[in-house]
């Protein structure tokens, strides 16, 4: 996964550089996909504050045809990098586990139909399950 970096208003060190890399390994590992591209942007909101400085760390991941964004406002760097990891981390994952339960709801759906089941407006209820079998041993012989 290859990813750019934008800093506002912050200035750029090899300190930031090392976390940042850091946590974006391990969102590689999550995605496993090497034409992947996230655009990181570290940034100090705003200079007013009477309690200190609020920043600002936005990732923006495109991979397999598909747009994520999140974006968080903490008080402490660091801590803002490590929020918006995680909370990218469960967006993929959000996904993942929807393309999963799609394919093997689809895949559910196939084998009823072969079954001779109808899938649609069928109860997937245990009691049913044991009337159909009923039905089917009375059927066959």
């Amino acid at each position: 996964m290859k990813y750019t970096l934008y800093f506002k208003g912050i200035e750029k060190t090899e300190a930031i550089e090392n976390y940042l890399d850091k946590r974006i390994k391990g969102l590689n590992k999550l995605v496993h996909d090497d034409s992947a591209l996230a655009t990181v942007e570290l940034a100090k909101t705003t200079n007013h504050h009477k309690s200190g400085d609020l920043f600002r760390a936005e990732i923006s991941l495109h991979s397999k045809g598909k747009d994520f964004y999140v974006a968080v406002e903490k008080d402490d760097l660091y801590a803002a990098i490590d929020e918006v990891k995680d909370a990218m981390m469960a967006e993929v994952n959000k996904l993942k586990g929807k393309s999963e339960t799609m394919f093997r709801r689809s895949a559910r759906g196939v084998k009823n139909i072969v079954r001779g089941l109808d899938p649609r407006g069928y109860n997937y209820n245990y009691k049913d399950w044991k009337i159909w079998k009923k039905f089917r041993k009375s059927e066959d012989n």
